[in-house]
């Protein structure tokens, strides 16, 4: 990841021009490179060929969905930070997406304040329990997640919200064949979290 005043590099997939063009207005700077991919094939392509800083990924897109590209990302050993944007989340995208990595969610519309708050959440070092915790989310060590946030009093329902989703995904119940899906608390807790964002 880029320390502060080097280049970041962000991928931008969407099959909406005008939404990849104002993604790719409000994030590049001096410091921030932004390429755009119009769909999840394309999106491969350009991660096999450079690493990027961050991807911001469509859901719903031709050809090949977000969480399809993401998957394959995965199994290619890519663990880069993935966030992903629809207006068509469900409760069993998001628990997919969870267990795929995916470091958050954006609701679309999105507005470019929050846009630019969880591109800098994920990319700028920050400190802190929850930090911490979301940075080893992000790399699904969830165990280590949850020991991160276990000490800190959450009187933040995000910070509990983000426990609670910790202690579910950390669980023995879920590192087992269909555990991931089957869990009606789990799927309680990510669509709290998923209404929060």
């Amino acid at each position: 990841m880029s320390e502060s005043g080097q280049h970041r590099s962000i991928l931008i997939v969407d099959d909406e021009p005008t939404l990849r063009m104002a993604f790719s207005l409000a994030l590049a700077d001096e410091h921030t490179r932004v390429e755009e991919a119009v769909d999840g094939a394309q999106a491969l392509l350009k991660l096999s060929e450079r690493a990027f800083d961050l991807v911001l990924m469509d859901l719903r897109m031709p050809l090949l969905s977000g969480l399809e590209a993401v998957a394959r990302l995965r199994a290619r050993g890519n663990h880069c930070p993935v966030i992903l944007c629809s207006a068509y989340l469900t409760v069993d995208d998001a628990l997919l997406a969870l267990r795929y990595g995916v470091v958050d969610f954006l609701a679309k519309p999105v507005e470019l304040t929050r846009l630019r708050e969880v591109v800098n959440g994920v990319l700028l070092p920050g400190s802190g329990p929850m930090w911490n915790a979301l940075d080893r989310a992000r790399r699904m060590e969830f165990h280590e997640a949850l020991a991160t946030l276990l000490p800190v009093v959450a009187e933040d329902e995000e910070i509990r919200i983000w426990l609670e989703t910790f202690r579910w995904l950390a669980s023995p119940d879920q590192q087992q064949p269909g555990g991931f899906f089957d869990a009606s608390v789990g799927r309680a807790r990510v669509e709290r979290l998923v209404l929060a964002s």
